[in-house]
């Protein structure tokens, strides 16, 4: 029996008329005759009766149809999600070990988590990370050792020429004569590179290429000096092994590598990375290298057999796991002369044809859907089915960092995960589906008015812009576009590959008939010469130092102006602002003198930034006043 249909609105033909009735004296006073017969109240009935029809086509939406509906426009309710982590493997000394793809790792509690690819899990450790920035060394080994800290993966402005070096230290069984052995030249080292971007804004997601403005070559140390090695990255595009993004980076270990001496920081198998352009609106900073490490997802794959085919449309199946991780399930059918068939699984059977062999799998329940034999193919009766799934998904899934810590797989191998797990989040239901199409209707996605080519390029997939500034080029259909990426420069500069990835994205967008030109934004510096009273005990020293860090935060362009959230295009300084500025430092009693100066003439693609500034500080000889 099916279930009770509830009622969106209960008013009834009734209720209407009487409703319409009372607000007759309200709105149309001269109308007195509220009697049936007149044809003012026929025509109030009839569009009473009206209502009433529509209330109950409205009554019979299904939440069925609120999905069909939400299809119809392109959005789907978003499945589970299964937590990702990052597993770093320990093996016993001297042993190199092969795994698949699926190696099972799991948490005290049992939760499983089935690693993404396969890893040469293999004797070595990083015992050694030495940072060159083309001018001193500085050794990072301990601070590699400690999550939650970061160092410079090539100094502080990471200049072409800076290098980072790596030292690794194998087993005694796998090296002679200060060479790998046969049992491990060959295999495939991986090194987890972790940045730190805990202060960092997020990157916006979406589809695009991010072009590189920096370059990184990796080198290997052999007998006759350095010779190139050439990472593999997880996902193509190059940002892992440049330093760009987090990710995992894969080595054939060269059969030619020999141990041998970097200066005095000791004799090991080295790898390094050294600049080769610079560029980087960032300059890369790591919290930690690892090794051994891969990612693995939460779920546990299974194989099992559904059942046999009936014959008769409209058939159901339940797996023995739910929920299903969308995009896991591949089933099967015996195809009557002993092998298998593969069967494809669909959103619905609307567009199934008798003979498609489709099927539709609901991962909250695990159901298993057949067609009718009108929209999609039935299994032909006597016909087992089999279907191959992961099983997992949620929130519960984001264990904490350490959490990981037995291997089902491999006996005597230790496992454990630095790092937290991430990602996993229950199904989004119709509500919140509803939510994300009506947040989406409102984003902009054509390049229209100059409001809407701004917010595009701040949102550009891959790059964090931190501003940009829509100019309109006179006398042509063109918008010069301004763009400062996120950095902590005193004046933050785009380069060739963030200019060439936003002028791409936005090409995408743009109206066919506009040209769109991708700049950087041209720095106007203010220099400052102000001479200040310091107040009783206060340290003319420390006085100096206080107002040049204040000058030099107001003029940030990013970070400082009137509000501290940075300067608008094209806004001049004013001496009242400084003044202001200054007699607020600590320590500071008042301004005697103030000039300041800038090197070039505002405009619109302007923003300021701090010069050169010089600051006189007198002793209090006298009050302060009357020098405003």
């Amino acid at each position: 029996m099916a279930l009770p249909i509830p009622d969106l609105d209960d008013i009834t033909f009734a209720e209407l008329v009487s409703e319409a009735v009372r607000l007759i004296p309200q709105y149309a006073p001269e109308w007195t005759d509220h009697n049936p017969s007149d044809p003012g109240l026929t025509m109030a009935e009839l569009f009473a009766w009206l209502a009433e029809m529509q209330i109950y086509s409205l009554n019979g939406i299904t939440p069925r149809h609120y999905l069909k509906y939400l299809y119809l426009l392109g959005v789907r309710p978003e499945p589970a999600a299964a937590a990702k982590v990052w597993v770093t493997f320990t093996p016993p000394e001297g042993v190199v070990s092969a795994a698949p793809p699926g190696l099972k790792a799991a948490t005290g509690e049992g939760m499983v988590f089935e690693t993404e690819r396969a890893i040469d899990i293999l004797p070595v450790t990083l015992d050694r990370v030495i940072v060159f920035d083309r001018y001193r060394f500085f050794d990072h080994s301990d601070t590699n050792r400690r999550s939650g800290v970061f160092y410079q993966a090539f100094g502080a402005e990471a200049p072409a020429g800076a290098v980072l070096y790596l030292g690794l230290s194998f087993a005694a069984g796998v090296v002679e004569d200060n060479k790998l052995t046969a049992e491990i030249a060959g295999k495939k080292l991986k090194i987890k590179v972790c940045l730190y971007e805990d202060d960092l804004p997020a990157v916006p997601a979406g589809d695009g290429v991010v072009r590189l403005s920096a370059g990184v070559l990796w080198k290997y140390r052999n007998g006759t000096g350095w010779a190139k090695i050439q990472p593999q990255e997880e996902e193509d595009g190059g940002q892992v092994e440049n330093f760009l993004r987090s990710g995992a980076l894969e080595f054939i270990l060269p059969d030619d590598m020999e141990k041998g001496d970097l200066l005095d920081f000791g004799s090991y198998f080295w790898i390094c990375a050294e600049v080769i352009t610079g560029g980087f609106e960032i300059p890369p900073r790591l919290e930690m290298l690892l090794l051994n490490t891969v990612r693995a997802v939460q779920g546990v794959s299974v194989k099992e057999i559904l059942g046999t085919s009936s014959g008769l449309p409209g058939q159901e199946f339940k797996t023995s796991g739910a929920p299903v991780l969308a995009g896991s399930g591949a089933l099967q059918a015996e195809d009557g002369v002993g092998g298998w068939e593969d069967w494809v699984a669909v959103d619905g059977f609307d567009a199934s044809r008798p003979d498609d062999r489709h099927y539709l799998l609901e991962p909250d329940t695990g159901k298993v859907i057949f067609g009718n034999g009108v929209s999609g193919k039935i299994p032909p009766a006597g016909r087992k089915l089999r279907l191959s799934y992961r099983s997992g998904g949620g929130a519960a899934g984001n264990v904490g960092a350490g959490a990981i810590k037995l291997a089902h797989d491999l006996p005597g191998i230790d496992v454990t995960s630095i790092f937290p797990a991430s990602g996993g989040r229950e199904a989004e239901d119709t509500e919140a589906a509803w939510f994300r199409l009506r947040r989406q209707l409102k984003e902009v996605s054509r390049g229209v008015t100059a409001a809407d080519y701004e917010q595009l390029a701040v949102n550009t997939p891959g790059l964090r812009v931190a501003r940009a500034k829509a100019v309109p080029v006179p006398g042509v259909n063109a918008v010069r576009m301004v763009v400062v990426p996120f950095g902590f420069a005193a004046e933050p500069v785009p380069g060739s590959g963030f200019l060439q990835t936003v002028r791409e994205h936005l090409h995408r967008r743009r109206l066919i008939t506009t040209l769109v030109e991708v700049v950087a934004p041209r720095y106007v510096r203010v220099s400052v010469s102000a001479t200040v009273q310091a107040s009783p005990g206060s340290a003319a020293d420390r006085v100096r130092e206080a107002v040049v860090e204040a000058l030099n935060g107001f003029l940030h362009p990013l970070k400082g102006g009137p509000g501290g959230t940075g300067w608008e295009f094209g806004r001049e300084v004013h001496r009242s602002e400084l003044y202001a500025l200054l007699t607020g430092v600590d320590g500071a009693d008042c301004v005697t003198d103030l000039v300041f100066t800038q090197d070039g003439q505002m405009d619109e693609t302007s923003l300021v930034s701090s010069g050169r500034h010089t600051v006189e500080v007198t002793e209090p000889e006298t009050a302060c006043g009357g020098n405003y």
